[in-house]
């Protein structure tokens, strides 16, 4: 009796391991990171003025097989020797890659990617706004299909403006990211 009650459980137990569904992968349509930004700006008055991004998140999404959106908050905390640190920049940037490569059904972008970047940021301790616009070309690393390691060089202007001045400044970035696609 006990024999036949074993037999009959492991016949059970097999035909429900075998007679599971197989479960579709599902696409990795977003891809959150970290992305470190550190700026360096040389028109301003103080020469050794570091800024430091304190949250340094990054969300990219995907519109179609080759196009993304990417968005990123800026807010910025200024060191500088000569003056108190503080809080000085707030406000976003935008990017919309174009990525060379087709992704595949399921996989996340990866390879070269091209398109424009735009940000806006306004200055709490020079009582200013910035707006850049750049072309920004860069490279996806995908990494066993869902972690990535994304490096982008930005080239373009940034336009300060308030109600007394108005800049236009070349702008160059270089941004970093490490994430995962969900």
């Amino acid at each position: 009796m006990k024999n036949l009650l074993f037999a009959a459980l492991y016949i059970c137990l097999s035909m429900s391991i075998y007679g599971q569904p197989e479960f579709p992968l599902q696409p990795k349509n977003h891809f959150i990171g970290i992305q470190p930004l550190i700026t360096v700006t040389p028109y301003d008055a103080f020469y050794n003025t570091v800024e430091i991004n304190i949250l340094p998140f990054v969300y990219e999404g995907i519109l179609s097989q080759r196009v993304g959106f990417k968005v990123f908050p800026i807010l910025n905390y200024q060191i500088n020797p000569e003056k108190e640190n503080t809080f000085s920049h707030t406000g976003f940037g935008l990017s919309l890659p174009l990525y060379l490569n087709e992704r595949e059904k399921i996989l996340p972008y990866s390879g070269l990617f091209g398109g424009p970047h735009l940000s806006y940021t306004y200055n709490q301790t020079e009582l200013y706004n910035s707006f850049t616009y750049a072309a920004e070309l860069g490279y996806n690393f995908l990494i066993k299909e869902k972690y990535a390691f994304v490096l982008d060089i930005q080239y373009g202007r940034t336009l300060l403006f308030n109600s007394t001045i108005g800049k236009s400044l070349p702008h160059i970035g270089m941004h970093v990211q490490f994430g995962i696609w969900l």
